[in-house]
């Protein structure tokens, strides 16, 4: 039996100019004063939250309901639809280019995240068992021009030919996708502030 193959796959895909730099700075100034931020949390194995500042230190403003989770509040104070509609419009036209998975939705997941003085996030993957199963692929939405912060780079676990880590271009406005399976992480911000506008995309899990 013949196999369908992907030959457009990439491990991951950047457009630039997603949003514009005023739009940036816009939407970081309306959701920090609109929303309440709450410590990042990581999921274990069994799809549980927590609080582990050994692997991941950030902090988040969540922009769509989350009542089933302890660590969030209930609520927005705003609607972010469009935005989150913006974002999933691209996120099906790369879909259809270049990774072809079985999308269906967005996972409400959509957050502003802060990675401060000495924030990071360790290695680790966007999928795990029960509802993160159906996680396909991650989209981040870099709200801070480079010069603003150094350090915390986005890497996947990917080496060139020089044995270095493959890292996302820092460009301010940018919108970056890649699968949820692809391990990566978020290096130490060394100085600066680091703000980034986070969401993945659903479907029935892989077969």
């Amino acid at each position: 039996m013949s196999q369908k193959q992907n030959n457009d796959f990439l491990y991951s895909v950047q457009i630039p100019n997603f949003l514009s730099s005023e739009k940036c700075d816009e939407l970081l100034k309306d959701i920090m004063e609109s929303e309440q931020d709450v410590i990042g949390c990581v999921g274990d194995e069994k799809g549980q939250n927590a609080v582990i500042p050994e692997i991941r230190k950030t902090n988040e403003w969540y922009l769509c309901e989350q009542e089933e989770n302890q660590f969030r509040p209930t609520k927005p104070n705003k609607d972010w639809k469009p935005l989150q509609e913006k974002i999933f419009s691209m996120a099906k036209l790369i879909n259809m280019k270049s990774f072809k998975f079985d999308i269906q939705e967005c996972d409400n997941e959509l957050k502003l995240i802060k990675y401060k003085n000495t924030n990071f996030y360790t290695w680790h993957t966007d999928m795990n068992s029960g509802s993160s199963s159906l996680r396909k692929l991650t989209a981040i939405v870099q709200l801070t021009d480079p010069s603003e912060y150094e350090g915390g780079e986005l890497q996947f676990a990917l080496q060139d030919h020089d044995m270095n880590w493959y890292e996302v271009p820092k460009e301010k406005g940018s919108i970056t996708f890649f699968p949820t399976f692809l391990s990566h992480r978020v290096k130490p911000v060394i100085s600066g502030t680091r703000y980034v506008l986070q969401e993945f995309f659903i479907g029935n899990h892989f077969k």
